[in-house]
């Protein structure tokens, strides 16, 4: 029998960051050589940042900003 791991539904969330060039062509480069996606290297290097750290919710009173381009 194959052993095999149980894929969790876990809800994705698309954004855009900025990130700074040197680190982008390392992860560019890690992805291709270790045959693995940016996406997956991404979420393993922030659930080793966040492992050790408590993390506050935002307060409920907090209106977040709009995204989007501010109207001209």
């Amino acid at each position: 029998m194959e052993d095999y791991i149980e894929e969790v539904d876990i809800q994705e969330v698309k954004r855009t960051f900025a990130i700074r060039e040197d680190l982008f062509e390392k992860l560019e480069q890690e992805a291709y050589w270790e045959r693995t996606t940016q996406k997956d290297i991404l979420n393993e290097a922030l659930a080793q940042y966040f492992a050790d750290k408590s993390v506050k919710a935002i307060p409920s009173t907090y209106n977040k900003p709009r995204r989007g381009r501010k109207p001209q």
